[in-house]
């Protein structure tokens, strides 16, 4: 960890390279310029400790008071903000295959593999190795752009102001989460690309139970995927998931409860572990199909949840991920700035996932 004074002075290199880089493009991103460009993994921990120990308003208070080589370390500070705070309503690492980054041209093609394809074959010693066809579908992402003002007023250069910044800069990253979730769910649950048939399951009405679950997991062991992720909505799993189903026959209130059976812990970023499957609780839009005409602030309808593999099931591409554009004084032009990001994703193996929805 190094204190900010060693930061600006042992690296001003990169610092001047950051200024150079926005006073020209008024833009900020670590693949442009970057206080980590180059540097040993040793001085990049000790950076980021030191910037995540840091309130961003105590960055600014103290870097903030002139025009010096050093508020351009800000740059990074808010960036790594960003990303940081986004992982609290951003699912998408935690449930994709992979999240691709950094590629060249506007679109990625992404060959998928029949997973019938991949069969081993029995062969004498000594003899060549048969061929096999490999069938192939074609995905393609395509990122979306989409937009955000950070929404901080005033002039960040009086103290007043200063206290609220760190607020805005985190709310701002859970919005950004918040649609990046919905877009990548979207791919999940419809299944528009990759190889096989969509599983689905039609729950009752606005009411999912365990055997939903266990047909969805079923469904997707007959397509050789063994589930192992689970996403739901607050509303299913207190209606019924976890309450269970009124008892057939039985006196009105009458509840068979599905124990909770937790053999290990969840998988690092999941709220919890429901029997085999990895829980993750999401609000999305995307999970709870009369989304449109519910009320806000009332119990959401036609629930989805979704019960599939996480590493077949979905992929994810993105580029310039949180790019601060409109930005080219670290300190002033906070308040003006613009959070820009790209992301597409496509469904891998569709049958890797079973939707359950809410009739």
């Amino acid at each position: 960890m190094f204190s900010i004074q060693e930061i600006t002075s042992k690296f001003a290199d990169n610092l001047r390279k950051i200024e150079q880089h926005m006073d020209a493009s008024a833009t900020f991103h670590p693949e442009d310029a970057s206080i980590y460009r180059g540097l040993g993994p040793a001085d990049q921990m000790g950076i980021r400790e030191t910037l995540r120990a840091v309130p961003l308003r105590q960055l600014m208070e103290f870097l903030g008071k002139g025009t010096t080589l050093g508020n351009y370390l800000i740059a990074d500070k808010v960036h790594d903000d960003l990303t940081f705070y986004a992982t609290e309503t951003d699912l998408v690492p935690l449930i994709s295959a992979s999240v691709v980054n950094g590629w060249r041209g506007t679109d990625l093609i992404v060959d998928v593999v029949d997973d019938e394809s991949y069969k081993p074959m029995f062969t004498a010693s000594g003899s060549i190795s048969p061929t096999t066809t490999m069938n192939t579908s074609k995905c393609t992402l395509t990122p979306q752009t989409f937009t955000l003002n950070i929404r901080v007023a005033g002039d960040l250069e009086e103290d007043t102001e200063f206290a609220l910044t760190d607020f805005h800069v985190r709310n701002a990253a859970r919005a950004v989460g918040l649609l990046s979730t919905d877009m990548a769910l979207n791919v999940l649950k419809s299944g528009p690309d990759g190889v096989g048939t969509a599983n689905t399951e039609a729950a009752a009405a606005d009411e999912t139970n365990w055997l939903d679950i266990q047909n969805a997991f079923e469904a997707n062991a007959r397509d050789n995927f063994l589930s192992n992720t689970m996403i739901t909505t607050h509303e299913a799993w207190t209606h019924s998931i976890f309450a269970g189903s009124e008892v057939a026959g039985g006196t009105a209130g009458d509840y068979g409860v599905h124990p909770v059976v937790q053999w290990t812990p969840p998988a690092a970023g999941f709220d919890g572990k429901y029997e085999m499957l990895d829980l993750k609780f999401s609000a999305s839009r995307e999970l709870h199909a009369a989304e449109a005409t519910d009320a806000p602030g009332g119990a959401m309808t036609n629930c989805v949840t979704l019960v599939f593999d996480r590493n077949a099931a979905l992929l994810t591409g993105r580029k310039r991920w949180m790019q601060l554009e409109n930005y080219s004084d670290p300190v002033k032009d906070l308040g003006g700035a613009v959070i820009s990001c790209r992301q597409d994703s496509v469904s891998l193996y569709k049958d890797a996932t079973c939707t359950i929805t809410e009739t």
